[in-house]
């Protein structure tokens, strides 16, 4: 009698593991893939939130004798998408600033002021989203211009010129006064 060689032919250990860490470095770069779009997909509603709602507030403007619409702080009766947050001031009877953003997470904060450009981060004076925007030095741009901003509405409540906040100690108790009502700005 012969003998029968039977041999079975298999994968072995090694090429399982490579073709597992194939698979999973294939659904990583598909899933970062997939955040990205999806990150740029909201930073795109916001936009357009934006740009609706300036065509709102000018349409509004021409039916009212008042000028630019008086909502409300959150921008009650603008037209918004599903998980947008508006904040909205109305500075005179022709300016005004809409800041729009997003409960989604590393979603860039974005404002139009006067229906001009919708703009990327906050009006002065407004909050960053949960994803303001992932650029320190943006943030560190806007929170210089609430300070700005702050300085000034400072200055015209207290009669006092922007020069009287020089770092020579010239009306210190004002300047202190300033710094003090801005934590973190300095």
């Amino acid at each position: 009698m012969s003998a029968i060689s039977s041999t079975s032919r298999g994968f072995t250990i090694v090429e399982l593991i490579i073709v597992i860490v194939v698979i999973a470095i294939l659904a990583t770069i598909g899933v970062v893939g997939f955040s990205s779009i999806s990150t740029r997909a909201e930073e795109s509603k916001l936009q357009s939130d934006l740009a609706s709602a300036a065509k709102k507030i000018a349409a509004d403007a021409v039916d009212s004798s008042t000028g630019v619409g008086t909502y409300s702080a959150d921008g009650n009766g603008i037209p918004k998408s599903e998980g947008t947050t508006y904040q909205y001031n109305r500075t005179s009877d022709t300016e005004y600033c809409l800041t729009a953003t997003s409960s989604k997470s590393d979603v860039k904060t974005y404002h139009i002021a006067n229906n001009r450009s919708v703009t990327e981060g906050a009006c002065s004076g407004h909050n960053h989203g949960s994803g303001s925007p992932s650029n320190p030095a943006a943030i560190a741009v806007q929170k210089a211009d609430t300070f700005v901003a702050n300085v000034k509405s400072h200055a015209q409540a207290n009669s006092l010129r922007l020069s009287d906040y020089n770092t020579s100690g010239y009306n210190e108790p004002a300047r202190s006064n300033l710094l003090s009502a801005n934590p973190g700005y300095v």
